[in-house]
Formats: C-alpha cells, sequence, structure tokens
C-alpha cells in the first residue's frame, strides 16, 4: 500500500444527486463490497490523500443516504429539483470548495472502479502543472474523473457545461495516460451493476489494483 499524502491544493467534487432513472433504484446506495457505490468513491479520493471533499446530494435523498455521509469526513450539499444535470450540481458545490484550492477534481457518484493509483497521478500532475485542464486516458479513450483549474469556473459562460470548457480551451488540456480501464466504467442500468460486481469481485476488493 502507497503511503498516503495528503493534497491541500486539489478539493474533490463528487455529484451523487442524479435520479437513478435507468437503474430504477438509488444506484448511490447500491452494495458494493464493504460499502456501496458512493461510498467507494469517497473511499477511494481520501485513500489518494484529497482532504476537501464535497459531495452533491438530492433535496430528497433516499434513506441511508445522509445516515452514509455522517461517516465521512465530507462537506454535504443539497441539490433542488431544478438541478437535474451534474453541471448543475458541480457549481452548487463548488460554493463549499476550500477557498486555498487551485483545481478541483470531479469524480461522479457512480464512478466507483477507479484506481487509487489513478486519482494519486491526477494530484501529481496537478500540482505539477496547475494551470491545465487534466483529462485522465486509457487506450486513447478519456475518462473520469477530471480535474479543472479553478479559474477555469470563473469563465464559464451561462448554460456552459464540463466539456464546453474542455472544447473552449484545448491548448489547456493534457491528457494524462493511466493503465485504469475503471475511468470508463458508469453505473447506469441493472446490467452495469451486474458486471460492476463481478469485477470488483475479481479484483479481490483491492482499491490499488486494477478491477477491469
Amino acid at each position: 500500500m502507497c503511503r498516503r499524502v495528503v493534497s491541500s491544493e486539489l478539493s474533490a467534487v463528487i455529484p451523487a444527486a442524479g435520479k437513478s432513472r435507468r437503474m430504477g433504484r438509488p444506484k448511490q446506495l447500491l452494495p458494493m463490497g464493504e460499502s456501496c457505490v458512493l461510498g467507494r468513491c469517497i473511499e477511494l479520493v481520501l485513500e489518494a490523500g484529497v482532504r476537501n471533499v464535497v459531495v452533491a446530494v438530492p433535496v430528497s435523498a433516499p434513506d441511508g443516504l445522509m445516515q452514509l455521509l455522517a461517516g465521512y469526513p465530507v462537506t454535504v450539499v443539497t441539490a433542488g429539483r431544478s438541478s437535474a444535470e451534474m453541471m448543475d450540481s458541480v457549481l452548487l458545490a463548488l460554493g463549499k470548495v476550500d477557498g486555498h484550492s487551485s483545481g478541483v477534481m470531479i469524480l461522479p457518484g457512480d464512478i466507483p472502479l477507479v484506481r487509487v493509483d489513478t486519482v494519486r497521478e491526477m494530484i501529481r500532475r496537478h500540482s505539477e502543472m496547475p494551470e491545465r485542464i487534466l483529462l485522465p486516458v486509457f487506450r486513447g479513450r478519456r475518462g473520469h474523473p477530471p480535474v479543472f483549474p479553478v479559474s477555469e469556473f470563473h469563465e464559464l459562460g451561462p448554460g456552459e457545461n464540463l466539456r464546453d470548457m474542455i472544447r473552449r480551451n484545448p491548448e489547456r488540456v493534457e491528457e494524462v495516460v493511466v493503465d485504469d480501464r475503471g475511468i470508463l466504467f458508469d453505473l447506469d442500468t441493472v446490467e452495469d451493476y451486474q458486471r460492476m460486481c463481478t469485477l470488483w469481485n475479481r479484483s479481490g476488493n483491492d482499491n490499488d489494483s486494477s478491477p477491469v
């Protein structure tokens, strides 16, 4: 196990206010090992050394969600009914990000198979080039979690999202190649969840090994 290095430069935002329509039940609380999907996302950024973590949850949070979050050193923000898009949750959470942070990592609460080492690498690269938009890449495909300089959000126009920020500033984008297929895996359907459980069990529930 690598030594945990606490990052005071980078904050993490975990949008988890989605309505899980395709899943049919709250995917944040689906069991995953000894925790659940959202718990795993929180644990991996904390284990990687991110100190300031903000989680956005729905205003009508599922039973057990707030109880789960009470067990972690995170800040919780509640998204209103109008905050149906992920970007709305991100912008809401930004209001609680540490004012000393130079960058923000965005890890949606349904991307649970990312390796801890991948998050550590994103932290390291941000410390080397804090002015860049960092995008993890596996075999030529971009995934999660991206890292944005805080200053990028100051330039955000009405209705713009993370993709717009990337397209607008291609010269500021730096791709970070990682050996982690988990950056591409998101959780939308029951079939996705079944596959996730298979992959997670195959990895032996080891946060530092690639489960995919």
